[in-house]
């Protein structure tokens, strides 16, 4: 089956930094939102409304300016439960362990650009 936003890089450099101190215990509380649905639930979802449903999933490499650029990206999707909790102090202390966790993984190209992965998934029906 496809793999979900749960096994992409970002989530991954996410996971590692909510296992350290303060964050395993400072966050436990934080609710996410679940992950988007799979191919097979939109096709169940539009298949008696439609002749025919076709899916498909790639992933797009965005070429970010830097790893700061990655940080800033992922602080307004994946972090933002995270973030909406902490103070501002908090907030500067967890972004730039996130940062240090995502370093490994996002290293610059060549040109000095980081290339950020995420996941689409494509639903087309008709009637």
């Amino acid at each position: 089956m496809c793999s979900s936003d749960l096994d992409a890089p970002y989530r991954a450099c996410l996971d590692d930094v909510l296992k350290r101190d303060p964050w395993r215990r400072r966050l436990a509380d934080v609710t996410t939102h679940p992950d988007p649905l799979r191919a097979g639930d939109y096709y169940d979802l539009l298949k008696p409304h439609a002749t025919s449903v076709d899916i498909w999933e790639t992933h797009y490499a965005h070429p970010l300016e830097n790893l700061d650029a990655v940080v800033a990206w992922v602080s307004g999707a994946a972090l933002v439960p995270y973030l909406s909790v902490l103070t501002e102090a908090e907030k500067q202390h967890f972004l730039a362990d996130y940062r240090d966790s995502a370093a490994d993984t996002y290293r610059p190209q060549p040109d000095g650009r980081v290339l950020f992965t995420m996941r689409r998934l494509f639903v087309t029906g008709q009637r």
